[in-house]
């Protein structure tokens, strides 16, 4: 039949007891829910340094010269929050994807649940919670 409730059900007692439920409630494919959106987002690091030495190279004037304590913490915060505001829509996704009792219709994919977020709340769906 049909799992319990989420709610019904205990939360994991651990590592292998999650293994064990996951295998058992979903089969091996369940271990790998949410991979895709995981590897998109390696590309955090990579938005993050971009947008760094850009901004780095807009606040240094002069080339010979070092960039100060606090030229390199506006850089790296704003760098920072660039990335996160680009990646933020694929960890949202995955996350849903990753959810226990999760609706396969609307999460059984990447694109599918990209489609249920827009959907349910346009771009602004994308960003709820941060």
């Amino acid at each position: 039949g049909r799992p319990a409730p989420a709610s019904a059900r205990p939360h994991y007692r651990g590592f292998l007891h999650g293994l064990q439920c996951t295998l058992r409630e979903e089969g091996p494919r369940g271990l790998y829910r949410g991979l895709g959106p995981s590897l998109w987002l390696v590309s955090h690091g990579a938005f993050q340094f971009a947008a760094y030495e850009s901004i780095k190279s807009y606040l240094v004037v002069h080339p010979d010269t070092q960039i100060t304590v606090a030229q390199s913490l506006l850089a790296s915060t704003a760098a920072k929050i660039f990335a996160a505001t680009v990646t933020y829509p694929l960890q949202l996704v995955r996350t849903r994807m990753q959810q226990r009792n999760v609706d396969p219709t609307q999460y059984g994919s990447f694109l599918r649940g990209v489609r249920t977020v827009w959907t349910a709340g346009g771009i602004a769906g994308f960003y709820r919670g941060l």
